[in-house]
């Protein structure tokens, strides 16, 4: 197990690159690297090593601590009485 781990990207380069286009995504940082270099993972553990967060997606869905109820809502069963409903 183990082995020795080969870094490809040089990690001033990258952290140069990030320094000028501070919201690059991954995608964008491996292209500017040159894609026979390595792949877009490695530059997302690069990244990473360099001590430095990515980027969100950008269409990622809403968070979900915002508020589960309105405002002005009651507790309890509609109509108030708690037990089932006579229909």
């Amino acid at each position: 197990m183990g082995g020795v781990r080969v870094v490809k990207i040089d990690l001033e380069r990258l952290g140069k690159l990030v320094e000028e286009k501070p919201d690059a995504t991954i995608p964008e940082l491996h292209q500017r690297l040159g894609v026979n270099i390595c792949c877009e993972s490695a530059v997302g553990r690069a990244l990473i090593r360099l001590g430095l967060t990515f980027k969100k997606r950008r269409f990622a869905p809403p968070n979900r601590i915002g508020r589960m109820s309105l405002k002005n809502a009651r507790n309890g069963p509609a109509g108030g009485r708690g037990g089932r409903r006579n229909d």
